[in-house]
């Protein structure tokens, strides 16, 4: 008895989902698995879905009929900081203007013992729109272009200096005299 393999998915790059099916396209493919018996990996593999979600609209089809298959509205996620918590942190924010989020953080965890991760003290900031991007900063010297292309020939020579310097010693030493190791 051999194993089914899995096919690998394909993927959205930077690990973005895919954009949701539309509503008639769901209604189509259901209709077609429970009205017409066309079965579900047939189906998965024509249109390019997974047997899961077919299953799965199935299912909400059956429960909740045509409502089932509307697409739901992700909700927006509820803070967890109390309102007096978020009116400290935009109280500090705007009498030290320069702190960030992970400063004011460590200034409501060490002055007022209250707990909130710089994700959520960002969070709010942004919330109350005191968050400013930082400008960028200017890259301190620059490399600056080489360029060893010239008009016309001869106009400039390059050359490369490879000295031997344990053979070179003795024979500075004979021109100009005793040299100090320490010198070279």
């Amino acid at each position: 008895m051999r194993k089914k393999r899995k096919r690998k998915s394909g993927g959205n790059p930077k690990g973005k989902s895919a954009p949701p099916y539309p509503f008639e396209f769901k209604l189509k493919l259901v209709r077609l698995y429970l009205e017409d018996n066309y079965s579900v990996p047939m189906l998965a593999q024509e249109f390019g879905v997974s047997e899961y979600s077919l299953y799965r609209w199935s299912n909400q089809y059956r429960e909740n009929g045509e409502a089932g298959l509307v697409l739901k509205g992700r909700s927006k996620s509820v803070s967890r900081l109390s309102e007096s918590v978020q009116e400290k942190i935009t109280e500090i924010k705007k009498a030290q203007p320069g702190y960030g989020s992970r400063r004011i953080s460590d200034v409501l965890r060490r002055f007022f013992l209250i707990k909130a991760s710089p994700s959520s003290v960002h969070k709010t900031l942004s919330q109350q729109g005191l968050i400013t991007r930082p400008r960028a900063k200017p890259k301190k010297n620059p490399a600056k272009p080489r360029f060893f292309e010239r008009a016309r020939p001869n106009q400039l020579w390059q050359s490369d200096i490879i000295v031997n310097l344990p053979k070179l010693v003795p024979a500075i030493s004979r021109e100009f005299g005793r040299i100090d190791s320490k010198i070279l």
